[in-house]
């Protein structure tokens, strides 16, 4: 048997739209993995939440990257790097990001890669 995992970020929607298609009409479900840009798109937001209630897709949060203007605002910095940020922003940050996740999707869902203090930050909310 064989299993696959296809992930998706939907930073391009035209092309993330046309992957998904192309998935779903093979009969895959997906991993669509916010950008956090996306978490502040509402047309990426309807459209990731319908492909979650259509095809039973896994959205998860992409944090490999901190571009976006709300996080920006929130540490006062261009930094793109969580690891770069201290401890105290890091953590500020990881909660802002998981605040902004489960308002959009109703829950927690998945990351694509954890830390040490992402993974303490699960911990502490009962997530892991």
């Amino acid at each position: 048997m064989m299993y696959v995992n296809i992930i998706h970020r939907p930073s391009f929607m035209d092309g993330f739209k046309f992957q998904q298609d192309i998935a779903h009409d093979l009969g895959f479900k997906t991993t669509i993995l916010f950008t956090l840009q996306s978490l502040f798109e509402e047309e990426t937001i309807r459209y990731c939440l319908n492909e979650r209630d259509k095809y039973g897709d896994e959205l998860g949060i992409c944090m490999s990257t901190m571009e976006c203007k709300e996080i920006e605002e929130l540490t006062g910095s261009r930094e793109l790097m969580l690891h770069l940020f201290s401890f105290e922003t890091q953590k500020k940050v990881i909660d802002f990001v998981f605040n902004r996740f489960k308002t959009v999707t109703g829950d927690f869902g998945g990351i694509q890669w954890a830390d040490g203090i992402i993974t303490t930050m699960l911990n502490i909310r009962g997530i892991i």
